[in-house]
Parts: C-alpha cells; sequence; structure tokens
C-alpha cells in the first residue's frame, strides 16, 4: 500500500530501494548529481528553513501519473542517503470528508489524537494509516512555531525505518496538504534525529500564517456577524475555538465554532458561506420555506443540492430528518443525520438570510457518534435561544 492522495489517481508504492522512495524516481540517467547547498526558502507554506549542516540535496524527482503540481524534494546527509529531511506536496485537494475531518481536528487545543480521530484520517495519512505498515508512535497536533500541525511519528514495518511527519494544512481549509517528514533506517534514527529535528524546529512559517491559534475561554454570546442572528445564548464553560480563514478571496465568507473544553470534538458551527446559491437552488429554498412547516420529499431533498452541499451525497451523508420549522418565529430548514465516513451526526438549520432564498445562514451541532446524545440537549437549547434579527 502507498500513499493515498484522496483524489482518483491509484496508490504507488510506500517503500522502495534507495533511488526510487515513495514512487519517486530520479529524473536522468549515468551519473547522480547531488546540490551540495540547498536552502528551503518559500517553499509552500514554508518562508525559511535551516537545513543541518552538511547535507545535500538528492537528484530533481519525478512522479508519474499526470498529478499536476505534486512534488518532492529529498535532503540527507550524505554519508547516510536513507536518513532524509523530505518536503512532499501531494499535487491534488483531498475529497471533501478527508478536508472537513483534517480540518476539524487543527481547530481543536492541542491534544493527542484518539483512535477514533487517528482512523478517520485514512486519506490524509497515506500508508500511515495501516497498521499492517506502519506502526504508530504519537499522533497529535501541536502549535509548531506559532502554526496549528498534526505531528505523527511511527515505524514502517518492511523498511524498519523510523518516520516523524507534519502535515500542514496550506489553504486554511483541510483540502490542501504540505507535509514535511525525517525518516530514517531505525538504528539511525536517533544518531541523526537532533540534527534533523532543529532543522524541523528551524521553520519560520509565511507571514501570513503566523498568527498564534488560541481558543478564545469566553466566547461572546453575540455570534451574529453579518448574518440574520441578534443573539444567541452559548452553553456554560464552553470556549470558542479560533477564529478560521478562507482562502480564495470570497468576501464575508466565515467559520465559528464553539465546543466543550473537554469534548473538543462536540462543536457548534455557525456558517455563512457568503455568495448566493445558483437561481434554481434557492427559488426551490424559498419555496419549501413559503410552505407549512413539513416533512421535505425526495424530490425537494434532490432539488436543494448547492444548498446541502455534501449533504446530497448519500455515499458520504444518511439524513435522518430533513423538515421545515419555526424556530422562534422564523422558518428555517432542519437537516439531522450521520455522516459516514468520519462516524459524526449533525443537527443543522439552514436559514434563508435575505427572503428570498439567495443567502444562507447555517447552525449545525456536530459530534462523534458516541458524543452526539451527551451534548445534544445543550446545543439544543442554544438554537432555541436564537433572537432574530
Amino acid at each position: 500500500m502507498g500513499p493515498n492522495d484522496g483524489s482518483d489517481n491509484s496508490r504507488q508504492p510506500g517503500s522502495a530501494d534507495s533511488n526510487s522512495l515513495e514512487g519517486v524516481t530520479a529524473t536522468g540517467a549515468g551519473t547522480v548529481v547531488f546540490n551540495a547547498n540547498p536552502e528551503v526558502r518559500d517553499r509552500g507554506q514554508i518562508a525559511e528553513m535551516a537545513l543541518p549542516q552538511g547535507w545535500v540535496e538528492a537528484p530533481p524527482v519525478q512522479f508519474s501519473g499526470g498529478v499536476g503540481m505534486k512534488s518532492r524534494r529529498v535532503i540527507h546527509p550524505p554519508e547516510a542517503p536513507r536518513v532524509r529531511l523530505c518536503f512532499f506536496y501531494r499535487g491534488l485537494p483531498m475529497n471533501q470528508a478527508a478536508s472537513r475531518q483534517f480540518f476539524n481536528v487543527l481547530q481543536m487545543p492541542a491534544h493527542n489524537l484518539s483512535e477514533s480521530e487517528f482512523n478517520s484520517l485514512g486519506v490524509l495519512l497515506r500508508d500511515r494509516d495501516d497498521p499492517a505498515e506502519f506502526t504508530l508512535f504519537t499522533a497529535r497536533t501541536e502549535d509548531w512555531n506559532g502554526r496549528r500541525v498534526l505531528v505523527v511519528e511511527g515505524r514502517y514495518h518492511d523498511l524498519q525505518e523510523d518516520c516523524l511527519g507534519i502535515f500542514i494544512d496550506a489553504a486554511g481549509d483541510g483540502r490542501l496538504v504540505q507535509e514535511v517528514f525525517y525518516q530514517a533506517p531505525k538504528d539511525l534514527y536517533k544518531e541523526y534525529g537532533r540534527a534533523a529535528e532543529d532543522a524541523l524546529r528551524s521553520i519560520r512559517w509565511r507571514s501570513e500564517s503566523n498568527e498564534e491559534i488560541k481558543p478564545a475561554a469566553s466566547p461572546k454570546q453575540e455570534l451574529s456577524e453579518d448574518g440574520p442572528i441578534a443573539e444567541i445564548n452559548l452553553p456554560e464553560g464552553w470556549v470558542e475555538g479560533p477564529p478560521h480563514k478562507f482562502a480564495g478571496g470570497i468576501g464575508k465568507r466565515f467559520l465559528r465554532e464553539v465546543y466543550p473544553p473537554e469534548a473538543p470534538t462536540a462543536r457548534l458551527a455557525l456558517f455563512y458561506r457568503e455568495l448566493p446559491l445558483n437561481e434554481s437552488n434557492a427559488k426551490t429554498f424559498h419555496e419549501i420555506l413559503q410552505k407549512p412547516a413539513h416533512v421535505l420529499t425526495q424530490a425537494n431533498w434532490r432539488a436543494l443540492g448547492e444548498l446541502l452541499a455534501d449533504k446530497a451525497n448519500p455515499e458520504e451523508f444518511k439524513p435522518f430528518m430533513t423538515r421545515t420549522e419555526d424556530l422562534n418565529g422564523k422558518r428555517v430548514l432542519t437537516v439531522e443525520g450521520r455522516y459516514s465516513a468520519i462516524v459524526e451526526d449533525v443537527s443543522e438549520i439552514f436559514v434563508d438570510a435575505l427572503g428570498d432564498g439567495s443567502l444562507v445562514y447555517q447552525i449545525a451541532y456536530m459530534a462523534p457518534k458516541e458524543l452526539y446524545i451527551k451534548y445534544l440537549r445543550a446545543a439544543k437549547a442554544v438554537m432555541k435561544s436564537v433572537r432574530w434579527k
């Protein structure tokens, strides 16, 4: 088994000899030329990084399979080419379920991942999620020089190599992943580990990503931003995660999350997508809300594909209940169901922000299925406390 980039590309071998690492083959033939003075500057989210003195860069590598911008650089001590610092970008965004799970994990306070969290990150982890190939030592999120990242350490069985990998959310929404990792034969890992970790600890991120990530101890009761909510009462003791920055110039789009500090995977999210729905979806949404409160038909559900996003895909989401109801004097659409891949249950309301169905504001409670019921009552109380503008 090899890298799983979340795309439709076939998986490539995860183990290889010294000239072919993880599906990467050295270009050219004949004499192998190494870069004796490698530098790492402006590589993805890394602005600068100090490499171990005397280490060299392996020859350029070429990927097969038409994966666009997929790339890899390998730095190693000249006397030990299997001891290496690698910089890897998989070239294609992950699928929606994988992106969402990676993003959610990074929004929580720094923590050791639970078994269920780790298992839900298979697309991100590539071959590291297979216990037949990789023995996990630790998986955690931490603030690495001011940026929240996922750190995974463990051992590849066949290669008998240990690895410390850092997974970076390159776009701010979990879709694009940059990886930096130190990997070496287990009998050489500690010998070169200090130099490798010093290099990794020297990373300076791009300036726009340097803000320290901290949850707010006491989220404001008023979380309306530009949406239709005038006020909402949050559960006592819940905290707010760091602000989320969307890439792509999408204006006022925002996401805010609050959660109980002892269970950051049980979260209440407020989301505004900023861009209007297409005309057909907006019309259907508006018409559905104009009717008396009712359970949606299959035809109604299918007609709301853009509004529902990934919830419209039966392979990703299983709806339990879809209905319109009056919430404190405002007609809303309520959807309850389960995400199959990440095994999380959700109760979400969709609000017509302008009255014509075009702009949508969402309030969602999501949690792993084993925690969902425990915090559902508190989440429902929040939704019932909404006072509209």
